[in-house]
């Protein structure tokens, strides 16, 4: 939301999207077409042939992608000697304990949600998927792909359209992450109320794509809280990797 309404979210260091949504397509629907950077690949049968693949889909370098899998596979105890790399997977307890979260926070539960689409199993994350996902948080990625990333942690039931039920609730976890900002819920209800004043081009009571490329364009920072310096992001990892050993 602008930062004039609504604070946003909280960065994490490791989130990720696949596939957003493409274009709006009614009303209320939004087509889903799988974006050309982040269709999802299969599993590839060795960490080179699949850091090549990633090099071509994403804004990372291949020092980048292996920085990120070395400190990942170390945090969380992965060893490639006891399985074969196209089955290792992360899972939600592994990706909240990589953010250092609460598993039920809703906000994170959201992103490992979106970063899962190309995995069969959508209790699992895959490699591929944390990576593209800390692409579009880096500042190489294109503003189209964060404001898409943006819509689809706000549209938890892939409808194609933001409620305001569905904004309260996204809004108070990600406030309830950052301690930083304390709010009651009736001020939260009024900001989540004037930015939908502001959003809601039609007066139907919910937020679709369109409406919000246009609440974008009248708010430039909207999408700040999706941009991570990506050598910050490789720095924490080393640091976490040291403090664990």
């Amino acid at each position: 939301m602008p930062s004039s309404s609504l604070p946003a979210p909280p960065p994490h260091p490791s989130v990720s999207s696949n596939a957003p949504p493409a274009a709006v397509g009614g009303p209320k629907s939004l087509q889903h077409e799988p974006h050309p950077e982040y269709q999802p690949q299969k599993p590839s049968s060795s960490p080179a042939s699949e850091t090549r693949d990633l090099v071509n889909h994403t804004h990372f370098s291949a020092k980048e992608i292996e920085s990120i899998r070395e400190n990942v596979f170390s945090l969380l105890g992965y060893t490639l000697s006891q399985t074969s790399y196209a089955e290792i997977s992360i899972s939600k307890d592994d990706f909240m304990k990589f953010l250092g979260v609460p598993p039920q926070s809703l906000f994170p539960n959201r992103l490992f949600a979106i970063f899962a689409t190309d995995s069969k199993n959508d209790t699992v994350l895959t490699f591929p998927g944390l990576v593209r996902g800390l692409s579009i948080l880096s500042q190489k990625a294109t503003h189209d792909e964060k404001l898409r990333m943006a819509f689809q942690l706000l549209d938890p039931t892939d409808s194609g359209y933001i409620t305001h039920d569905a904004t309260v609730r996204v809004l108070k976890s990600c406030l309830d992450e950052s301690k930083e900002i304390g709010l009651t819920d009736d001020q939260i209800d009024k900001l989540v109320a004037s930015t939908f004043l502001d959003a809601d081009l039609n007066h139907d009571g919910v937020i679709d794509f369109a409406e919000y490329q246009a609440l974008d364009a009248r708010h430039p920072g909207l999408l700040e809280f999706l941009t991570v310096d990506s050598s910050g992001i490789l720095s924490s990892l080393d640091k976490q990797k040291f403090m664990s050993q």
